[in-house]
């Protein structure tokens, strides 16, 4: 569970921050912001999801790769939606 959640949750950060490094001097103000929250909202929501499945398997619970890959996801767009917003 955790294994899979290491490999597929980092995906997103690497991506977002790879775009970041190489595009970041010629982009405006306002989509370096809109960059900045989706790295935050990566990085945070993949700790945040790692520890929730770290919790679920102390407790001994079972979680299926895809509904444990699609839970993360879903964690980091609602956070980045929220940093977003604010």
């Amino acid at each position: 569970m955790i294994r899979t959640w290491l490999i597929a949750g980092l995906l997103p950060f690497f991506v977002l921050s790879g775009h970041y490094l190489f595009t970041r001097e010629e982009m405006p103000e306002a989509e370096l912001l809109l960059n900045r929250s989706g790295l935050a909202a990566s990085a945070s929501g993949f700790l945040l999801w790692l520890a929730v499945l770290a919790v679920l398997e102390v407790m001994g619970v079972a979680v299926a790769d895809p509904y444990n890959v699609a839970g993360g996801y879903l964690i980091i767009f609602v956070l980045f939606v929220f940093l977003r917003r604010a």
